[in-house]
C-alpha cells in the first residue's frame, strides 16, 4: 500500500469495498483496489450510457436551449408580432393566445400591407387575444402621411429590388419608430431566406424587420429579445417549403393553446375555407417552432437570401398544388391576389 499516495488513499477511505481491502495483507490489496477502479469504471460508462438511451427514446430534461422563450414570455409585460399581411398571426395563434389570455400580456400586431375587406376579421382576432392593438403599415402610412405603398414581390428574381423600394418608401422608419414607442419585450418575425412556406413577400419584409431590428441595436436600443416564427410542420405547406435549422424553442400546444390556434382559424376561415377543415386540423401538429436571432445571425441571414435562387426550394407544380392553402394578399387601394 506504500506505493498509494495519501491523498488517493483519504479519496478511497469512505468506499466500504475498500475497508475490506484494507483487512487483506500484502500484494491482494493492490489487486482488489484495481479491480474496485475498473468495476467502478465500467458502472459509469453503462450509465452515461442509459442516460443517452433514454434521451433517444424522447426522454426530455431541462435544457438551456430550449424553454428560454416561454420563461421570457413569462416575464414579459408586452410583444409584438410582425407580419406581411393582415392575418399571419395565425401562424403562432397558440403562443399569442397563451401570452395574452393566460399570462394577461399586451399584444402589437403589426403588418405590413392592408386588406380593406380583412378589416373585421382583423379587429374580431385582436379581441381574441387579449384587446391587441391592430396596425396595417401600409393603411397608416397612407392616412397619415399620404404615402402610398404599391410594391409587392412576386418572384425571388423581384426581391433584392422590393426591399430596396420598401426601404426607400419609409416602411423600415417606420417599423422602427413602432418598436421604439410600444417597447415590447419579445418581438416576433418570419425568419428571412423562407419566410414560413417559401413566399418571396414574406422574406422581403422579414428582411425588412431585420435590419429594422440591427439598426435599433446599434442605436443603443436593447429592451427587446428577437424571434423568428419557423414552420417545421410538413403538413403546412409540403416539406420543400419548411423554414431551415436551427430551432432554438419549440412549444409544446396543449389542449387549451390549440384551441386559441383553431379559433384564429375559425376566424378566417371565410376567405380561407381549408382552415376550418377538421381533416387539416388533424394532419397539423401541435407544435410551433422558433429561433432566437442575435444581430451576428441577421447579418448572415441578409447575405443568404440574396443568394437565393428561384424556385430552388419549390418547383412551380409544388407550388400550384399548394395555392388552395396559401392566404392571399391585398394591396392598398387597390386588390390582388398573393404568390
Amino acid at each position: 500500500m506504500h506505493s498509494v499516495n495519501g491523498r488517493f488513499k483519504h479519496s478511497l477511505n469512505n468506499v466500504p469495498a475498500f475497508h475490506y481491502a484494507m483487512r487483506i495483507k500484502g500484494g491482494s490489496q493492490v489487486l482488489i483496489i484495481i479491480v474496485i477502479l475498473v468495476i467502478s469504471l465500467f458502472s459509469a460508462r453503462y450509465l452515461l450510457l442509459f442516460f443517452q438511451n433514454r434521451r433517444k427514446a424522447g426522454w426530455k430534461e431541462p435544457s438551456p436551449a430550449n424553454g428560454t422563450l416561454l420563461m421570457e414570455l413569462k416575464q414579459a409585460k408586452t410583444i409584438m408580432w410582425v407580419g406581411t399581411h393582415a392575418d399571419d398571426e395565425l401562424y403562432t395563434a397558440g403562443t399569442l393566445g397563451y401570452f395574452t389570455r393566460d399570462l394577461c400580456g399586451q399584444l402589437v400586431i403589426v403588418s405590413l400591407y392592408y386588406n380593406p375587406e380583412f378589416s373585421d376579421c382583423n379587429r374580431r382576432s385582436a379581441e381574441f387575444l387579449g384587446g391587441a392593438d391592430y396596425i396595417r403599415i401600409q393603411e397608416k402610412m397612407y392616412r397619415e402621411e399620404g404615402i402610398r405603398i404599391s410594391v409587392r414581390c412576386h418572384s425571388w428574381s423581384q426581391l433584392n429590388n422590393i426591399v430596396k423600394e420598401l426601404e426607400e418608401t419609409g416602411v423600415k422608419e417606420y417599423l422602427k419608430r413602432l418598436i421604439v414607442e410600444y417597447k415590447p419585450d419579445i418581438i416576433f418575425g418570419f425568419e428571412s431566406t423562407n419566410g414560413f412556406r417559401h413566399s418571396c413577400q414574406h422574406v422581403s419584409f422579414a428582411i425588412i424587420v431585420d435590419e429594422a431590428v440591427k439598426d435599433l441595436r446599434k442605436e443603443g436600443y436593447t429592451f427587446f429579445e428577437y424571434y423568428y416564427i419557423l414552420n417545421r410542420d410538413p403538413n403546412w405547406f409540403g416539406e420543400k417549403n419548411m423554414d431551415p435549422p436551427p430551432v432554438t424553442d419549440v412549444i409544446n400546444l396543449d389542449d387549451k393553446m390549440w384551441s386559441y390556434k383553431l379559433t384564429l382559424f375559425d376566424i378566417y376561415s371565410e376567405f380561407y375555407p381549408q382552415l376550418g377543415n377538421s381533416e387539416f386540423h388533424q394532419k397539423l401538429m401541435h407544435k410551433e417552432w422558433f429561433r432566437k436571432v442575435s444581430t451576428a445571425n441577421i447579418g448572415s441571414a441578409a447575405v443568404y437570401i440574396h443568394q437565393f435562387i428561384p424556385g430552388a426550394y419549390a418547383n412551380r407544380a409544388a407550388e400550384k398544388a399548394l395555392s388552395n392553402l396559401r392566404l392571399k394578399e391585398c394591396s392598398y387601394p387597390q386588390q390582388d391576389k398573393r404568390t
